[in-house]
This record gives structure tokens, C-alpha cells and sequence, in this order.
């Protein structure tokens, strides 16, 4: 028999209704919400604690900075007009990659000036590369595409457009990391030095710096080395750091020297060249 002085407790715990939900009603719940009120969803479950990570849709007008590092699916940034600084880092391949236009996706920041890609996020964009310019990126200064190799015909051709349409870019940073990526065939080495050859066609009269990281001097890197240094007039430096390919030092002294003979369109570029 229970105390007298205690009251029994009679109230029922109520189920966890918010872990229940389905996704598509979570995604929709949040894709309607200010973007720090959807950041905060993340404590409520731990079925809703992804969902910031997979968000869908983002509508922020005040938006300057976007920096996203997770598993893309879909992703879709409208109404940022003030975008100015835009990083993708998908930790993982989605079966969705290849499916989204990355000319449709970058329409959308009329004031972005700094990007960031990394190879799954290339991939992601890369499926639709359209041979010629749709619109202009006037505003990016700086494009940065880390972990990718040029050897891979999607992600070069995506990496290739992006360069050809930034006609005011400043700085370039390449990091090139092909150890999971077999030797490309000749037919798809040939389809990309002609995708390189075409920035010929664009002179790169804003272009100050470029950094290359990771190379192991592919006939695609020679090729883009060849091409910045001759369309640059601006350029001030180009910083190479080779990779860990299977060239011996002598080798890579001899492709060094062939870089110096490269034409400059700047008289002030100094190209230098890192050995590890």
C-alpha cells in the first residue's frame, strides 16, 4: 500500500512523435524554415539531428558564407542574392551524382566570389557540362577544386568549364589526388587535352596567382600549365607541388625543364616548382 502523503503518479509519457515523422515531412517541415531555425531542428531528435546535413532546399536572403561538409543528395540554394563565399565537401559518392546541372546550380549567386569543391561535389555537378558558355560566373575571384584528378573526363570537363567561364577570376588552387583513379584510355586523354585546348579561346586577363598541388605532370596538368601561363597576361605566380607518381626524380626534373621552356604572356610571372 503506497504512503498516504504521495500521490500517485498518473501521468503517461507521450511517445516520441518527432522521431516517428517520415523524412519527406521532416525535409519539408525544414526546407520552409529560416536557415538558423533549421540548424536548430538538429536537438529535437536524433532522427532530426541529420537532417541539417541533408537539406534539400535553403532559402536565405541574408546569406553571405555557405559552408556545407556531408553527404549530398540534393542540395538547392535559392534566394542567396548576397552569396559570397560557397563550400561543398560531399564525404560521400551519391547515386544521384552526374544528375545535376552545374551551370542550373550557379545561376543562382550573382555575387559569389569565392568557391570551393571537392571531387564528390564535382561529381555531383558534373553530368551536365554544356561545350559552350550559358552565362558567366562575373563575379567569382576565387576557385578552389580540392581531392580531384584531371584524368576523369566528368569531373576535368566540369573543372575546365568552371575555369572558362569565370572571365574575372584572380586566383586559382588545384589540389589533385587520383590515387583511387586507374590510368585514364587514349581516347579519354584526347577528349580532354581537346576540352583543355578550348581555353584558348579565353584570355585570362585578371588571373594573379594559381597554385597546383598534387601533380604528377599528366598530359591534361601539362596541357592547363601550358595554356595559364600563356593566356594569363596578369599572372604574377604559378606554385606547382608534384605528387607521389611513379616518375623518378630525373623525370621530373626533365618535365620541369620542359615548363620553364613554356610560353609567359606575363613578363612578371615566376613560376615555382616544389619536388617532395
Amino acid at each position: 500500500m503506497p504512503p498516504k502523503n504521495k500521490k500517485r503518479d498518473s501521468r503517461v509519457v507521450a511517445p516520441d512523435i518527432l522521431s516517428y515523422l517520415p523524412e519527406n515531412i521532416i525535409d519539408a517541415i525544414v526546407m520552409h524554415l529560416p536557415l538558423r531555425d533549421a540548424v536548430r531542428t538538429s536537438i529535437l531528435s536524433k532522427k532530426w539531428s541529420w537532417c541539417c546535413t541533408q537539406l534539400s532546399q535553403i532559402k536565405a536572403p541574408k546569406l553571405r558564407y555557405f559552408a556545407f561538409t556531408g553527404k549530398i543528395i540534393f542540395i538547392s540554394l535559392k534566394g542567396v542574392p548576397l552569396l559570397a563565399k560557397l563550400s561543398l565537401v560531399d564525404t560521400g559518392y551519391s547515386e544521384k551524382a552526374g544528375k545535376r546541372g552545374i551551370t542550373k546550380f550557379l545561376e543562382s549567386f550573382p555575387a559569389l566570389e569565392h568557391l570551393h569543391l571537392d571531387y564528390y561535389s564535382v561529381r555531383f555537378f558534373a553530368g551536365e557540362v554544356p561545350k559552350q558558355l550559358r552565362s558567366a560566373l562575373n563575379s567569382l575571384k576565387r576557385l578552389h577544386l580540392s581531392d580531384i584528378s584531371l584524368d576523369e573526363l566528368d569531373v576535368a570537363s566540369c573543372a575546365l568549364y568552371l575555369t572558362k567561364s569565370s572571365p574575372f577570376l584572380q586566383e586559382i588552387e588545384i589540389e589533385v589526388y587520383d590515387e583511387w583513379i586507374g590510368p585514364a584510355a587514349a581516347d579519354v586523354i584526347n577528349e580532354i587535352l581537346e576540352q583543355v585546348e578550348g581555353l584558348s579561346e579565353v584570355t585570362s586577363n585578371h588571373l594573379i596567382a594559381v597554385k597546383l598541388t598534387g601533380i604528377t605532370c599528366t598530359d591534361p596538368e601539362m596541357e592547363l600549365i601550358k595554356l595559364l601561363l600563356a593566356k594569363s597576361p596578369m599572372l604574377a605566380i604559378m606554385l606547382i607541388k608534384n605528387g607521389l607518381g611513379a616518375e623518378s626524380p630525373e623525370t621530373r626534373l626533365k618535365l620541369l625543364a620542359e615548363i620553364t621552356q613554356f610560353q609567359h604572356a606575363s613578363p612578371k610571372a615566376e613560376v615555382v616548382y616544389e619536388l617532395t
